[in-house]
C-alpha cells in the first residue's frame, strides 16, 4: 500500500472514529492520526482538498479533547498531570501545554462560535487568529462610568461599533478600544431632554445600525454631515475617506439660527489617534446651539462646558 493511499486510509478511519469518541485519550489518538496525515498531505503535495479534510479531523479532535480536559481538569487549567480517567493517568496523553491550551480554546469556539469554528475548520481563520480573539476577550468589554445627572438639549455621541470582520488579527478594532454590541448601544438610557438635538457619528459600514440608535434612543433622523478626511483608508467595497454625522432630533427643539447653520461638508485632517473625530465639531455644536446643556458620550476628553460619559477601560 502506498504512503498515499495509506494516509487517506488512515483519514477515513478517523473520521468514523470521531463520532466514537468517549473519552481524552480517544481525542488525543483522533488529532494525532490527523495531524500526521495533514503533513504527509502538504508534504506530497496532495492537493488542497485532503489538506483541509485532515485539517478538519484534526480541528474538531482538538475540540473534543479540549472539552474533556475542561471537564476531567477543572483546577489544573487543563494541564495534564495527576488526574486519573478510566483508569489512566492524563498524563499519559504526552501532551504539552501549548496543545492542552489549543484544544480548549477549540472547545469554547466550538460550543459558543460554531460559525467561527467552521471558519477554522475550513482553514480560513488562523488558531493565531482565535487565541488572539479568545486574549481579548474579557478585556475588551466596554465597562461604563455612571451616566451623567440631568437632561440635555445636546448630545453627541461616537459609539465604539463592534465590526464583523477585519482584515487581520493586528487591525482589530478592540486593539484600539473596547466595543460595543448592537443591542448594548440601543439600550443605553441617554440622559436627553424632551427637546433634544442628537449629533450621532456613523461610519459607512455601520449607517444601518446607526439608524436603529436614533430609534431606539428615541429620536427622529433629520440630516447629516460629511466628514471629508485628508487621508484614504481601507474598504471592502472602496477606500474610505468619509464619515458621517447624523443629526436626529426628539420633541421640538429650536432649531439653528441661519447665519450659525454651517456647511453639511466639514473638511478635517484625520488624526493619527484611531477613530478619533475633529475636535472643530465642538465649535461647530456650540455654535449653532449656543447657551445649551452638551453631553458628549463615548468621550474620550474633558471638553470645558461639556458633561462626558465614558468607559473606564479608557476608550
Amino acid at each position: 500500500m502506498s504512503e498515499e493511499t495509506n494516509s487517506l486510509v488512515v483519514l477515513s478511519k478517523a473520521s468514523q472514529m470521531l463520532a466514537e469518541v468517549k473519552n481524552a485519550f480517544d481525542a488525543k489518538n483522533i488529532m494525532d492520526m490527523a495531524v500526521a496525515a495533514e503533513h504527509y498531505a502538504k508534504k506530497a503535495k496532495l492537493g488542497e482538498e485532503a489538506i483541509s479534510h485532515a485539517h478538519s479531523i484534526k480541528a474538531q479532535a482538538m475540540a473534543k479533547l479540549g472539552a474533556f480536559l475542561k471537564k476531567e481538569l477543572p483546577h489544573q487549567g487543563g494541564r495534564p498531570s495527576k488526574t486519573v480517567t478510566n483508569g489512566n493517568r492524563l498524563s499519559a496523553l504526552s501532551l504539552s501545554k501549548r496543545e492542552s491550551v489549543e484544544s480548549q480554546l477549540l472547545s469554547d469556539i466550538a460550543t459558543h462560535s460554531p460559525k467561527v469554528f467552521e471558519k477554522f475548520m475550513e482553514r480560513k481563520v488562523s488558531l493565531d487568529k482565535l487565541k488572539h480573539l479568545k486574549q481579548r476577550e474579557n478585556a475588551s468589554a466596554f465597562v461604563p462610568t455612571p451616566l451623567p445627572v440631568g437632561e440635555f438639549d445636546i448630545i453627541y455621541a461616537d459609539p465604539p461599533w463592534k465590526y464583523e470582520h477585519s482584515v487581520s488579527a493586528s487591525r482589530d478594532i478592540e486593539n484600539q478600544y473596547p466595543t460595543m454590541e448592537l443591542a448594548e448601544i440601543c439600550a443605553i438610557d441617554v440622559p436627553a431632554a424632551d427637546n433634544c438635538i442628537l449629533f450621532l457619528w456613523a461610519t459607512n459600514p455601520k449607517l444601518e445600525e446607526a439608524m436603529a440608535v436614533i430609534k431606539a434612543w428615541g429620536f427622529e433622523y433629520r440630516t447629516n454631515m460629511v466628514w471629508v478626511k485628508d487621508k484614504i483608508g481601507m474598504g471592502y467595497y472602496v477606500r474610505q475617506q468619509h464619515e458621517l454625522l447624523l443629526i436626529a432630533k426628539r420633541g421640538t427643539p429650536p432649531m439653528a439660527l441661519e447665519e450659525n447653520r454651517p456647511s453639511s461638508v466639514l473638511q478635517a485632517v484625520r488624526s493619527s489617534k484611531h477613530s478619533k473625530k475633529p475636535d472643530e465639531v465642538y465649535a461647530l455644536i456650540e455654535k449653532m446651539f449656543p447657551k445649551r446643556t452638551y453631553v458628549e458620550l463615548f468621550a474620550r476628553q474633558a471638553r470645558q462646558g461639556w458633561e462626558g460619559w465614558k468607559n473606564d477601560s479608557g476608550l
